[in-house]
């Protein structure tokens, strides 16, 4: 037995150098990718920038929506409207009236999708910040040579969601984020992509919104960042 349990403390302390290995360059990577992340909410909120919404359902077009947006230093981002072009409405009184209350129904619905959005792609998310401190953060190549990171996650934002966010290996600044969901009883899921400004922030460029329940696509774009200063 005393044998035994010598050859088990030996295998523990021949194996601990390789475990504190493994251990140190996760730590490192996920420290990288938070202060990179923390930077990047810091730089934002010396920007404005345009934010794009698109709202179709069933394959039409409801509304396109422009802001001009700013982050103030709670890191939520505030816009106000400059252009908004509804879609074309059927004809007849109460056809009509129907489709302006459905989609001033979609309109509010998809203000709350905006908000879930920004909740898992901003830098200063702070739920993605939580779990990105405890996150497992797999290496990995692309097809193309790319070193990437990747994060994989449950109950990250909401209950039950599925959350996948990929890294640049380099830089630790967000590529890609894929997100399964529940919003008001419904599935959703988002896809969003992201851009590094010249000497600026990296942030979401792209995103598109899947809204199954209402059979709704939201597009949102970023673009037109210029310093405040």
């Amino acid at each position: 037995m005393k044998r035994i349990s010598v050859l088990a403390l030996g295998a523990t302390i021949l194996l601990l150098p390789l475990m504190v290995i493994g251990q140190i360059p996760n730590e490192g990577l996920v420290n990288g990718i938070l202060a990179a992340r923390k930077k990047e909410a810091a730089m934002l909120q010396q920007y404005n920038w345009n934010r794009r919404t698109e709202i179709l359902q069933d394959g039409n077009m409801q509304d396109i929506r422009i802001d001009l947006m700013s982050c103030p230093a709670t890191g939520i981002p505030q816009g106000s409207m400059i252009n908004d072009i509804p879609g074309k409405l059927p004809g007849g009184f109460i056809r009509k009236k129907s489709a302006e209350n459905k989609r001033k129904e979609l309109e509010e619905y998809l203000g709350g999708i905006r908000k879930l959005v920004d909740q898992y792609t901003l830098p200063s998310a702070g739920k993605i910040v939580d779990f990105l401190a405890t996150a497992t953060i797999t290496p990995g190549t692309t097809p193309e040579g790319t070193s990437i990171l990747t994060a994989n996650g449950n109950g990250v934002v909401t209950p039950g969601d599925t959350f996948t966010m990929v890294f640049d290996g380099k830089t630790m600044q967000a590529v890609s984020v894929q997100v399964s969901t529940i919003f008001k009883g419904d599935p959703v899921a988002v896809t969003a992509t992201f851009k590094q400004i010249a000497n600026g922030p990296n942030y979401m460029q792209y995103a598109t919104v899947q809204a199954t329940g209402k059979e709704a696509t939201v597009n949102i774009h970023n673009y037109d960042f210029v310093r405040n200063d």
